[in-house]
């Protein structure tokens, strides 16, 4: 039988990721409560008992390019906040995939244009960044706020693969009253990653089905040393986007298969390396 090509479509996004991923356990049952109708918790990954995944990305200053028109190319920087391992009821692939539960951009036009091609308008306050060297921040007020200090050094790569296997899947989002997908391809199999600590804070309002003036939820993790945690890292990758389509679409070539290897597992790593010679996401100090 003929392998199932993934396939981003004739027009598709494409860029490098300059990323920071922070993903969190958090009580399922809290989860929950920001799907919507039709989606549900389903693949809970390597995520303790009575918790969920969920992922916080900041990707910052990626330049992005759009398939056939070689002149596009423009700056993107995005915060999105996202529950892992979900199930999409009537869909052709039943899942997992990531719903997207809100994210937030800058406050340029093109951005939050390309947001509703590409599966979801983004929330309307700005994102806020500080300079990003090794410690650095971004912020929504009275949203959320990640903080990250970067470490520099080279992950625990057994764990770090358990929780690369809940990133790769295709992306759910809710455009209206309805439900639609798009495949984004990670790479990860060849990213450049190194450990961070990262702490997020997210605010109630910011969180569908929760009181406004509720808990805010608070994580906080360094590398993957602690997987009932999380995990948190920086990774460096070539990555493609497809436009958002119907669930009807076969979507299951944009899951990572469990056979998934990393650099690491190709490649001897030097003893002591503290930081791969090819990074390029964190700049220097002065």
């Amino acid at each position: 039988m003929a392998k199932v090509k993934r396939d981003p479509g004739f027009i598709h996004l494409h860029g490098v990721f300059h990323a920071t991923v922070l993903v969190m356990h958090v009580d399922a049952a809290r989860v929950a409560a920001w799907l919507p109708p039709g989606v549900t918790l389903g693949f809970p990954g390597v995520a303790p008992e009575g918790t969920h995944p969920v992922a916080l990305y900041f990707i910052g200053g990626a330049p992005v390019g759009l398939s056939h028109v070689p002149l596009f190319r423009t700056q993107f920087s995005a915060l999105v906040l996202s529950v892992l391992g979900v199930r999409a009821e009537g869909a052709r692939f039943g899942g997992p995939y990531s719903y997207t539960v809100a994210w937030w951009t800058e406050p340029r036009l093109l951005l939050r244009l390309g947001g509703r091609l590409f599966g979801m308008a983004p929330r309307r306050e700005p994102l806020q960044m500080s300079p990003q060297r090794r410690n650095f921040s971004v912020h929504v007020p009275g949203q959320v706020k990640l903080m990250v200090e970067d470490h520099g050094e080279l992950p625990d790569w057994p764990n770090l693969k358990k929780v690369c296997l809940q990133l790769q899947q295709p992306l759910l989002g809710r455009q209206g009253d309805r439900l639609r997908a798009a495949g984004l391809y990670m790479n990860l199999g060849d990213a450049d990653m190194r450990v961070c600590t990262a702490t997020a804070t997210i605010e109630a309002a910011a969180l569908p089905g929760e009181s406004p003036d509720g808990p805010p939820l608070v994580v906080k993790a360094t590398g993957t040393q602690d997987l009932g945690v999380g995990g948190a890292l920086r990774l460096g990758s070539i990555w493609t986007l497809s436009r958002a389509r119907s669930l009807n679409f076969d979507w299951s070539p944009w899951k990572v298969s469990a056979n998934m290897r990393l650099s690491a597992d190709l490649a001897p790593l030097a003893v002591g390396r503290t930081r791969p010679p090819s990074s390029t996401i964190t700049e220097i100090e002065p």
